[in-house]
């Protein structure tokens, strides 16, 4: 009986300790720390997203602007990230702190809480509200989110909620500008 707790406690372990985009490193190229671009706000992509059928940049940030076209993303510092746009003719500038994990990806957790009983093992009880997003570059110049969300909660050996990985991939063009207002 030890030895089944203690196996399935090792694989849940390691199935949770994820650090990496879904996409293969060979698809993607190095962020930098000052890394600034413009985002075509619709996805031409979704993996995994059986609960999605249309993604915009701006939702996955929760920011529910539908009618905006591109978006200005920028990365200062390593800390944070400037995500800007115009909306019915005003500029509209957001800030998320995250951080850079080895030029790879940049890392934002509008979530983060979870209770577990015992601590770091929830066996008795458990209670997740987590929403992260990874954004990284890949080799054909795309911006790819990695958006995960997971939702459960635990009693014992009963689990409810939600949890998924949805990556959504949309156009740049470092050289684009916003339209102008009218």
């Amino acid at each position: 009986m030890k030895r089944i707790l203690f196996s399935s406690a090792f694989a849940l372990l390691l199935i949770s300790c994820d650090k990496h985009l879904m996409v293969k490193k060979s698809l993607l190229q190095p962020l930098n720390s000052n890394f600034s671009t413009f985002v075509q706000n619709k996805a031409y992509h979704i993996e995994n997203g059986a609960h999605v059928e249309t993604q915009t940049f701006l939702n996955l940030f929760w920011i529910s602007e539908d009618k905006v076209d591109s978006v200005f993303m920028e990365i200062k510092n390593n800390e944070e990230l400037h995500v800007t746009f115009y909306t019915k003719g005003q500029k509209m500038e957001n800030v998320f702190r995250g951080k850079l994990v080895k030029q790879e990806y940049f890392e934002i957790y509008l979530k983060n809480k979870k209770q577990e009983f015992p601590p770091g093992f929830n066996i008795l009880y458990g209670n997740h509200d987590i929403y992260r997003i990874r954004i990284g570059l890949t080799t054909d110049n795309s911006i790819v989110i990695d958006e995960f969300r997971n939702g459960r909660g635990n009693l014992f050996l009963i689990i409810m909620g939600e949890k998924y990985d949805v990556e959504s991939f949309f156009k740049t063009n470092s050289s684009g500008s916003f339209p102008v207002a009218l």
